[in-house]
């Protein structure tokens, strides 16, 4: 039995910066639907980690109802990442971990988040974070088929997903 305790990584994903543009600064897609950032060789370096998300929105649309990125008869969304885990998915036929997946109730609903809870939050092993983390919006339209969240905006909606991670073997660099 392992009885040491690793330390608690926080890793906070964001299609915006307040620090400015810089090498580190996200980078949007033409059509304002996938961000990636870039990791920290500090955290790659040390391997194999068990990843939870602890929190993270989706904003679907701006106040006042302008610049919704799914149409109204939409009633699922999620955060597609390309970060590896252990296990597969159909619905991607592979193994990117959807982070954030979550219902539209209703049509004037502005923003998701997370399903969480004490004992249900989504949780991975990651063999190796990758050099840059891209994450994705998908929605599932009224004929339950998965599409692309972009072609509904011409604004990049903030999105936000928080990490928590812990590494294996946390004495490696």
């Amino acid at each position: 039995m392992n009885n040491s305790i690793n330390d608690t990584y926080i890793l906070r994903l964001t299609n915006w910066s307040i620090a400015g543009t810089s090498s580190n600064s996200p980078v949007l897609d033409a059509n304002n639907n996938e961000f990636s950032v870039k990791v920290p060789n500090s955290l790659r370096a040390k391997g194999k980690c068990k990843c939870s998300v602890i929190g993270g929105e989706v904003l679907l649309e701006l106040y006042g109802g302008a610049s919704r990125i799914t149409p109204n008869d939409a009633r699922y969304l999620e955060l597609q990442s390309n970060i590896p885990y252990l296990g597969y998915d159909c619905e991607t036929n592979g193994s990117q971990a959807v982070l954030i997946a979550s219902a539209i109730t209703d049509n004037t609903q502005v923003s998701v988040t997370p399903v969480l809870s004490a004992t249900g939050r989504t949780e991975f092993t990651c063999p190796e974070l990758p050099p840059q983390i891209t994450c994705k919006k998908w929605y599932l339209n009224a004929d339950n088929e998965r599409v692309a969240a972009e072609a509904y905006t011409t604004k990049a909606l903030p999105v936000e997903v928080v990490l928590q991670l812990e590494f294996l073997e946390d004495s490696r660099i």
